[in-house]
């Protein structure tokens, strides 16, 4: 994703349980990015497992927009921790939106500790989607 002049890379790490987590690389789009010096790399974890909100092992994710230019997070996770068997094949894993907030050095915040958002995002051709965050899937114009 491009936000201001930085390029972003997120990747996901660390097992595929509660201990699953998005990493993240940046470059500004002016450096190239053959040069590995050019590169920035997160030093912990920039969405990780939120107990608050139930959300466990978020990662396998993608950044996409609204309609309207607003930065929409599209990840996977869980909405418990106990798992029998290989955490690989557990079916659970549920797709989930996040709006992605910016902070003034046009950084990306931790998204982990942010409200759940309760509201529909727009999505287009007029469909609302909402995040799964109770373990539904999400369905357009579903909650």
């Amino acid at each position: 994703m491009v936000h201001g002049d930085k390029l972003f890379i997120s990747y996901s790490a660390s097992a595929t349980d509660e201990n699953y987590c998005m990493g993240l690389l940046w470059i500004n789009v002016n450096d190239d990015p053959r040069d590995p010096a050019n590169w920035h790399k997160s030093p912990r974890p920039v969405f990780t497992t939120s107990y608050e909100n139930r959300q466990y092992g978020p990662g396998h994710n993608s950044f996409t927009q609204t309609p309207e230019g607003e930065d929409v997070l599209v990840y996977h996770a869980r909405n418990y921790t106990e798992i029998e068997g290989d955490p690989l094949y557990d079916p659970n894993r549920h797709t989930r939106l996040k709006r992605v907030r910016w902070d003034e050095n046009g950084c990306l915040i931790s998204a982990c500790r942010q409200p759940i958002r309760s509201k529909p995002l727009h999505c287009p051709g007029g469909a609302n989607a909402y995040a799964a965050y109770n373990g539904k899937t999400c369905r357009p114009g579903k909650r």
